[in-house]
């Protein structure tokens, strides 16, 4: 599970920025898209919602700044110092992109189709991420991630929880998919709802 926060804060890597400079004036191919999303996020993410949410990390300076603050600080994932995965997904977009420009599609469809990896490493620089799990006691996330764990109850359990300081911003949660094949079909049948 990740955290994503999209605002007006500044990344070490880029300009300070306030709103999307990319807008789409095609209500048909918008509505297709979001209907595409929808029943994509519908299939992929069903089964049982967590109550609780675990951030697992290495020290108990983290921990006490956490406790003290009561704050959790996101990760501009612009600045992160591994990059491979978000470039993959960019890419992988692309090349599904590309190989859509060869159907049947619109002409407003393929110019947006065409700029998406742009899009996409452009907004990089305005999303945030802090990373949750949601197993109490992941083998993983122990050995990779931290010898300490701090439990939040989840935003939509009715229970205090973890909420942003700034109003103005984007905050949801998504469950991460590790799978290629899944993440590819996932991408290829958004994209594909561009071709009407």
């Amino acid at each position: 599970w990740r955290n994503l926060r999209r605002d007006s804060l500044k990344c070490q890597n880029g300009p300070t920025v306030n709103s999307m400079s990319f807008s789409v004036s095609n209500m048909t191919l918008t509505l297709a898209i979001a209907d595409s999303l929808r029943e994509i996020r519908r299939e992929l993410f069903h089964g049982p919602i967590p109550q609780f949410l675990h951030h697992y990390t290495r020290t108990s300076a983290t921990v006490e700044s956490i406790v003290r603050t009561r704050s959790l600080w996101a990760t501009c994932i612009a600045d992160q110092s591994d990059q491979t995965e978000i470039s993959h997904v960019s890419e992988m977009v692309a090349r599904v992109a590309e190989e859509l420009q060869y159907s049947q599609i619109s002409e407003f469809s393929l110019s947006v189709l065409k700029r998406l990896q742009f899009f996409m490493e452009e907004r990089k620089q305005w999303i945030f991420i802090s990373c949750f799990c949601d197993d109490h006691d992941s083998e993983l996330h122990w050995r990779d991630y931290g010898d300490f764990r701090l439990t939040f109850p989840c935003p939509w359990g009715g229970m205090p929880s973890l909420s942003l300081v700034d109003h103005q911003a984007e905050c949801w949660y998504q469950r991460v998919i590790y799978d290629e094949r899944i993440q590819r079909d996932a991408i290829e049948r958004a994209l594909r709802s561009t071709s009407l």
